[in-house]
């Protein structure tokens, strides 16, 4: 999926006599993401061969609470037609320590459907809400 969101790039010319001796036109771009919501979701589940999720996530940067994870019955293609539940997992948060993984804990997924795909979604807005959170060894079992 791609991200959603608009993308403010700010480019500047200008010459700088300080490089080398000679004058070189420099270029410098500084770019901001406005707003962002991106999905990171699971091929289908089984939930009847395999139901139970464990993930662990850490955080760094914190700003704020931007990463959530949900489940679907329905998904087929795009995030924003699909009817999601949030799941109540453990995820990574500021009283944590940075880059340091916590467990989710158990999910159990078969309440949800015989068929099931699980999503990690992102929100933030650039300069005001950009937490960095990583993802790793998610299993269902």
């Amino acid at each position: 999926m791609k991200p959603s969101g608009s993308i403010l790039c700010i480019i500047k010319n200008f010459i700088n006599p300080n490089i080398g001796g000679n004058p070189t036109l420099t270029e410098r771009i500084n770019c901001v993401v406005l707003e962002m919501e991106t999905w990171l979701i699971s091929p289908v589940i089984n939930t009847t061969s395999a139901g139970t999720l464990s993930f662990e996530t850490a955080k760094a940067f914190w700003v704020h609470d931007g990463l959530t994870v949900w489940v679907s019955a329905n998904f087929i293609g795009d995030p924003s037609t699909t009817n999601w539940t949030k799941i109540d997992a453990k995820v990574a948060k500021t009283t944590d320590p940075d880059n340091t993984f916590i467990p989710s804990g158990n999910v159990d997924l078969k309440s949800y459907g015989s068929t099931v795909r699980v999503a990690f979604k992102y929100e933030g807005k650039g300069g005001t809400n950009t937490s960095t959170y990583r993802v790793d060894n998610v299993k269902v079992q």
